[in-house]
């Protein structure tokens, strides 16, 4: 067992990596100096380099306490849609769940908020849709052993029912989108920063090809896109003022 508090404090503690060590100490005293935050600081490279001790070693020079992400980047990465909102920091976490509707709600800080809940009523996968969602989990686990089209993926415990949220998103007022996964239509509720549903919006006339589209919401409205290579990649503006109307 490795006692942590054996680890170096300050940069002039820290052996090895004389350049990287070099720069920060110019980073962070500039910081210092001008009584502002850091820049945004990306720590990277294979295990045993020191990125963790490092990033302890930062927070020190700060004089900031740190706060390690690390199980709920391992929990939530690959199995759950998330959002930002950049004014407050807050982060939203819906996670692939077939039965219930639920997002997670973190402050910057870590510290978790009563979660947004709903009773919907659970929606079976056509055939079809099950045939899409096999293909899509089989490509994305090749990829991730990189790409390797001999490599054996089997998906033996498929889900069977739809998402009951498949999109997150938030606004420049903070207002949460969430889309939900059980209907055919474009279907987003809107949840305010306090965590109060405000309402739905829907945009009728789409049909099922929407399934396969991809939002982000904007200043203005929704871009959207399909990501089914047989519909040719169209671009689709939805506008906030009137949700009702599509252009291609």
């Amino acid at each position: 067992m490795i006692d942590r508090t054996v680890r170096p404090q300050r940069l002039a503690d820290y052996v090895g990596q004389p350049q990287v060590v070099e720069q920060m100490d110019i980073f962070i005293r500039a910081a210092n100096g001008r009584g502002d935050a850091l820049d945004h600081t990306l720590i990277f490279g294979p295990p045993g380099l020191g990125k963790t001790t490092l990033a302890h070693i930062i927070a020190n020079e700060l004089g900031l306490d740190l706060m390690d992400t690390g199980n709920l980047a391992q929990k939530y990465l690959f199995t759950a849609r998330w959002a930002l909102d950049p004014l407050t920091g807050r982060v939203y976490v819906s996670a692939f769940e077939e039965n219930d509707y639920l997002i997670h709600r973190y402050e910057a800080d870590g510290t978790e908020l009563s979660p947004l809940t709903m009773e919907i009523e659970p929606v079976e996968m056509t055939e079809e849709e099950l045939r899409l969602e096999t293909t899509f989990i089989e490509e994305r686990l090749r990829a991730l052993e990189g790409g390797d089209p001999g490599y054996n993926v089997e998906i033996t415990d498929p889900w069977t029912y739809r998402l009951p949220v498949t999109d997150l998103g938030v606004d420049d007022s903070g207002t949460l989108w969430a889309r939900r996964g059980t209907e055919d239509e474009p279907f987003f509720d809107l949840w305010s920063p306090e965590g109060e549903l405000i309402g739905s919006a829907v945009l009728p006339g789409v049909g099922p090809r929407s399934m396969s589209w991809k939002f982000v919401i904007g200043e203005n409205g929704i871009l959207a896109w399909d990501e089914n290579p047989e519909l040719f990649q169209k671009l689709y503006i939805i506008e906030r003022t009137n949700p009702g109307v599509i252009t291609e």
